[in-house]
């Protein structure tokens, strides 16, 4: 049954801490709200039944002030689940838990303390897709035992650092380094070594050439130079060098030095002998790369070659000879001659034809010898050098015709066989 009262409410036993009764009045029931109208203590209260609220008045006046005490912050489920509700996977995600490392999450994960584990993977990242596994250390050496993923990575506590190749029961694994082969230092630098003249020599250097070398340097393609020098041996010390070439003729130009050699289209060579700009130049060789440097042609008619008094016997048929030439060349002919002095003791004279000018008379040069020869088949040999004065020898093909005759008496030069037989030789001194 409802029960009626009014007045002051006094605790049955003592607050601790509190000195006077508390007093607290029930004023009824409003449904909706707290009371807008009618005078409150501190202390009163009522109940909303509309709202389920409770109210209780906080400061005394008509009508007070009133504060709703209701207890808003009960827990109605957790997870959508009521009743004794027990933790299930998936109540919350990492991320939602302060200081947990959430896997899903491509930010850092910064541990603060030592992360330990049987293993630690690194499954890959752009350019290095492929994953790795820190599996531990042994004392030395790669696991002996085990079941193994090719990429494991060991490390022996001697320095050394396997990794494994192929995967299995150990499996295979490789060293890869030890603080036994790592480089200190390089060329007795430390830090950031750049190269520095010195680093090598070049007998250290794989198909280098060794200017300190005696040994024949042998290059398989061709060497480019602007000049090849040939420093000098034994038995020719001096230097000299090739500096190349022109169409034809000396260097106009540039500053040579004695010995400097060129070779040029023309075939000619020639030899700087005064050094200078350019140099005094001497042709050593003739044009055309195919003038003999010497010929030689033995008599061989049939009989011998007599003459009386001073009559010419020409032999050019039998010795006629040719030889290349140019201009400021030096001939040397030699004349070979078996001759039988006949009767009245005669006196040989021998000159030559070239081009059908007695060159014996022109060169100014003395005849053949002026003697009487006493001994039958006496060798003979004439000498005459030829050397290109006053144009006389002005390049080209030069013919020599060998002439002999007696100033007295009779006499013949042998032609028989063998070593009797007449022979002319002709040298070209500056070829």
């Amino acid at each position: 049954m409802p029960v009626n009262w009014s007045g002051t409410v006094y605790p049955t036993g003592a607050v601790p801490g509190q000195a006077a009764p508390i007093a607290n009045r029930f004023v009824g029931r409003f449904d909706g709200n707290h009371p807008t109208s009618g005078t409150f203590q501190v202390g009163d209260w009522t109940l909303d039944v509309t709202g389920s609220t409770f109210w209780i008045c906080t400061a005394a006046g008509s009508p007070g002030t009133w504060a709703d005490v209701t207890a808003t912050g009960a827990v109605t489920s957790v997870f959508g689940r009521t009743g004794a509700v027990v933790a299930v996977s998936g109540d919350y995600t990492a991320a939602q838990v302060t200081n947990a490392p959430d896997l899903s999450s491509a930010s850092d994960q910064d541990f603060t303390g030592q992360v330990s584990a049987p293993r630690l993977e690194v499954n890959g990242g752009t350019g290095a897709a492929s994953p790795t596994r820190l599996i531990g250390a042994n004392a030395t050496g790669a696991p002996g035992s085990g079941t193994w993923e090719l990429g494991d990575i060991a490390v022996a506590q001697n320095g050394h650092l396997f990794v494994c190749t192929v995967a299995g029961t150990p499996g295979t694994w490789v060293d890869t380094g030890s603080v036994g082969n790592q480089v200190t230092s390089v060329f007795a630098r430390t830090g950031a070594v750049v190269a520095t003249s010195g680093d090598y020599t070049a007998a250290q250097v794989t198909n280098a050439a060794d200017l300190s070398s005696s040994s024949d340097q042998d290059f398989t393609g061709q060497v480019s130079a602007p000049r090849l020098e040939v420093n000098g041996n034994t038995g020719a010390t001096l230097v000299t060098r090739l500096i190349g070439g022109n169409a034809s003729g000396a260097p106009a130009s540039g500053t040579w030095e004695a010995r400097d050699c060129v070779i040029n289209t023309d075939g000619t060579i020639w030899v700087c002998t005064v050094a200078g700009t350019p140099g005094t130049w001497v042709q050593v060789g003739g044009g055309g790369g195919v003038t003999p440097a010497m010929v030689t042609v033995a008599g061989s008619a049939s009989a011998d070659y007599t003459t009386t008094s001073t009559t010419f016997v020409d032999i050019s048929a039998d010795l006629n000879t040719t030889i290349g030439a140019a201009v400021n060349d030096q001939l040397l002919v030699i004349l070979q001659l078996t001759v039988n002095p006949g009767s009245g003791s005669p006196a040989y004279r021998w000159t030559f034809n070239v081009g059908g000018t007695d060159v014996g008379d022109t060169l100014g040069l003395v005849d053949g010898p002026n003697a009487a020869v006493a001994a039958q088949d006496s060798p003979l040999q004439v000498v005459y050098p030829f050397v290109a004065t006053g144009g006389q020898i002005s390049g080209g093909t030069i013919a020599v015709h060998p002439r002999w005759f007696v100033n007295q008496g009779t006499g013949e030069v042998r032609n028989t066989s063998g070593s009797n037989r007449p022979r002319l030789t002709i040298i070209n001194l500056k070829h």
